[in-house]
């Protein structure tokens, strides 16, 4: 599933993309490799309830969310918990989170 908004590109994240990733949690302070990190995207694609998205501007990716799709306790329904989510540094200024 795509969906572009401000020439800002949203797609379901791949193995390839897992340089990059790794240098968005970095951002963060989170060091993982990079083994580790294709691992990760691999199990979220992997796991009907687990989701994980980048965004792209240009060729470049800029920004990432993940997180599970699970059921509420305290009530019907279900609702997605956000793991991760960065947006380049870069783009922070420019309100680039606003597309996830």
């Amino acid at each position: 599933m795509y969906r572009e908004m401000e020439n800002i590109l949203i797609r379901e994240a791949k193995n390839s993309d897992a340089n990059t990733l790794v240098e968005l949690m970095d951002q963060l302070g989170y060091q993982i490799s990079i083994d580790d990190m294709r691992i990760n995207i691999s199990k979220y694609l992997s796991l009907v309830n687990h989701k994980v998205w980048v965004a792209i501007k240009g060729k470049e990716i800029v920004g990432c969310i993940a997180g599970a799709i699970t059921n509420n306790f305290y009530k019907k329904g279900f609702f997605f918990r956000v793991v991760a989510i960065v947006v380049a540094d870069l783009l922070s200024t420019a309100k680039a989170g606003r597309f996830f």
